[in-house]
């Protein structure tokens, strides 16, 4: 099933869908191994006859979480989109990752894109920020026209700081800092 998954609890409930991680998984499991990139993010929804609208896509590469979801192509309009967020680099500076398609996780500082970046490309796709988890990883929109309720945050409001990682003067602060520079978005 994955040993790490925010959606675990749609599958235990019978949601079906596609998973797709870049390393292979142990065990038996449904998740495909693939390497997801800006570049083949739109091939692999085709291989996989992923349909124009679906309930929810979960990008989670801790990577290129931004520009993969900057060049998935605007016919595929999930009704929620869930982003994990890089609650290290603070709530308004629009900041990401340099891309690179080839790049893996150092278990640094230098991964993904804050949660003002993310916003930047969901927001112009039509979708509102609703959330964020309590832990600061994973950030949540819901589409405009499926908001049913749900108010409408900025970052700044909605925004929580690391809840993981190093835990230096009572708090935590995300990973190992890195001296890879971040680009501004």
């Amino acid at each position: 099933m994955g040993a790490e998954c925010n959606s675990r609890l749609l599958l235990e409930q019978g949601w079906m869908g596609l998973r797709m991680d870049g390393m292979d998984q142990p065990g038996p499991t449904d998740i495909r191994q693939e390497f997801i990139t800006a570049e083949n993010i739109n091939e692999l929804f085709e291989a996989y006859d992923v349909p124009d609208e679906f309930d929810v896509l979960s990008i989670d590469i801790d990577s290129n979480d931004y520009w993969v979801l900057k060049a998935l192509d605007e016919r595929y309009r999930p009704r929620v989109l869930v982003m994990e967020y890089n609650a290290s680099l603070g709530p308004v500076d629009r900041k990401t990752i340099a891309y690179d398609p080839h790049h893996v996780w150092d278990v640094s500082s230098y991964f993904g894109a804050s949660l003002a970046a993310l916003h930047s490309v969901a927001s112009a796709r039509g979708y509102a920020l609703v959330g964020c988890d309590s832990a600061g990883v994973n950030a949540f929109w819901v589409r405009d026209n499926a908001l049913a309720g749900f108010e409408s945050l900025t970052p700044a409001d909605a925004f929580q700081p690391p809840g993981y990682g190093l835990h230096v003067w009572g708090r935590h602060i995300g990973f190992s800092p890195s001296a890879r520079p971040f680009v501004r978005v």
